[in-house]
């Protein structure tokens, strides 16, 4: 379960509908004279485990028929996988079509800025990496470090002061996105 922690007053909060197991929660924030909108989202994985990764990563073929068995099951996990976010981003796209704030949406797609899901989402928002950042960035641990899989997307009215993922951080497999924004 998702939660929004503000030192701004929050006025209403709530989950967003067709988002399984709360994992798409919204709160609207009193901010100066404003209402402010905090989406927090943490859509479907793709459910690839360490070992899928390392078969993988290291090409550790076994059997020919155990190695057809294997890939079989890691593509039909993330199709399926693939399959669940496209729902939940169009739950989420809705939702925020209804929003009548200046909106804030965080969190972990579990997708790249090239998907389905992330484009949904993103339709009428800017991203707070292309506002300010400068090059390439990526949000989860792999060995290549190619995965922009979270994000902070604002209202096009918001002013987005710096950008910055924290690669040194070793809370978990995701690394913090942190974006300093103004309200006016």
């Amino acid at each position: 379960m998702w939660i929004i922690f503000s030192r701004y007053r929050i006025l209403r909060s709530g989950t967003i509908d067709g988002v399984f197991r709360r994992n798409g929660v919204w709160a609207d924030l009193k901010v100066k004279d404003d209402t402010v909108r905090v989406v927090s989202l943490h859509l479907q994985s793709t459910s690839i485990r360490p070992e899928d990764t390392q078969f993988l990563e290291k090409h550790q073929y076994i059997l020919d028929s155990e190695r057809e068995s294997k890939l079989r099951s890691i593509v039909e996990r993330l199709v399926e996988n693939n399959r669940k976010r496209a729902v939940q981003a169009e739950a989420v796209e809705q939702f925020l079509a209804k929003t009548p704030y200046k909106t804030i949406v965080c969190g972990d797609f579990n997708d790249v800025p090239l998907s389905y899901t992330y484009n949904c989402i993103a339709r009428d928002l800017d991203d707070t990496f292309s506002r300010m950042a400068d090059g390439f960035a990526y949000t989860y641990d792999t060995k290549y470090k190619l995965l922009r899989i979270d994000n902070i997307l604002v209202s096009p009215s918001i002013e987005v002061i710096s950008y910055e993922v924290d690669n040194d951080a070793v809370f978990s497999d995701h690394y913090p996105v942190i974006s300093r924004i103004k309200f006016y």
